[in-house]
């Protein structure tokens, strides 16, 4: 078992070391899209290696530890989308950029120059929506597609289970 554990904390620790020594360099690795492919993918290559000795000899004690790994992995990758959207430029950063940037500024200075940060990030995730089949648009106005009321229901009932109102 021993092993194991070494084997998935050297993939793991090769993982990360890939993305800060290369892949953190290269242009489609600055899309959440790409990043959460590059964690989906390991993730599910992860967790079949890791479950795999386990069911191959039908031991309980390999396949509990394949599923703490599995855990292990889970953790590690939100922690690592979390920290990768948060490294992403916000209102709050680009606020105090600008306001660094110009010296000085007033409210109405920095409304009238963030508003093309909004708006370029509502026109990015339009698009992705668009492109993932979740929304259309007709007539100038956007609507869901089928796959999107699944999703905005599914999303809807984890809100409501988590007795979220407020999407600010």
């Amino acid at each position: 078992m021993g092993a194991l554990y070494l084997a998935a904390v050297a993939y793991l620790a090769i993982h990360v070391a890939a993305y800060f020594v290369h892949l953190r360099h290269l242009p489609s690795f600055r899309h959440e899209g790409t990043i959460f492919r590059y964690h989906a993918i390991s993730s599910c290559i992860f967790s079949a290696a890791a479950l795999l000795p386990g069911l191959v000899r039908a031991d309980a004690r390999l396949l509990i530890a394949g599923l703490g790994l599995v855990m292990l992995h889970g953790l590690y990758s939100i922690t690592f989308l979390e920290l990768w959207s948060i490294s992403q430029i916000g209102y709050s950063i680009a606020i105090l950029a600008e306001v660094e940037r110009l010296g000085v500024a007033t409210a109405e200075e920095l409304v009238r120059d963030l508003a093309r940060i909004g708006e370029a990030k509502k026109a990015g995730r339009l698009q992705s929506l668009s492109a993932l089949g979740l929304i259309r648009l007709e007539s100038g106005r956007y609507h869901l597609t089928a796959r999107g009321r699944i999703i905005a229901g599914a999303i809807g009932l984890l809100r409501w289970l988590a007795n979220y109102s407020d999407t600010g």
